[in-house]
């Protein structure tokens, strides 16, 4: 009976410790600086295109794509800006169109050196 006394204690402490590093993760998520983001249908691919303001350390960036604007799942990883676009910190990549779907919500995740990540706003762009 006596290790489930000294049981309960260090895990509730191991519990708030978990509780207290998630809000500080979330607490210090911003907006990046996207200036561009586009979303261009090109036959059965979706063209994504983005560009920042270059005052980001940029580590990656991760695309995401959505059905219903609300549920994200990665779609691409882009790790460094496009080089055939000269004094632009520019970046892209596809994503294939999925029959089925009408519409698709898309967002750029950046995640810097630090791990802290960012999230650009959501585009919507109809498939059909």
């Amino acid at each position: 009976m006596r290790e489930n006394i000294l049981i309960r204690p260090v895990l509730v402490i191991f519990l708030s410790v978990l509780t207290i590093a998630g809000k500080s993760q979330n607490a210090q998520a911003r907006h990046i600086n996207v200036i561009d983001f586009d979303l261009v249908k090109d036959g059965n691919r979706v063209e994504i295109n983005w560009a920042t303001d270059k005052k980001e350390v940029i580590n990656y960036f991760e695309v995401e794509k959505s059905g219903d604007g609300r549920d994200f799942k990665t779609v691409a990883v882009v790790m460094g800006p496009d080089p055939s676009k000269k004094n632009c910190d520019c970046y892209g990549c596809f994503d294939k169109i999925n029959a089925r779907s009408e519409v698709a919500y898309y967002r750029v995740k950046h995640v810097d050196s630090n791990g802290t990540v960012d999230f650009s706003s959501v585009k919507m762009i109809g498939l059909k």
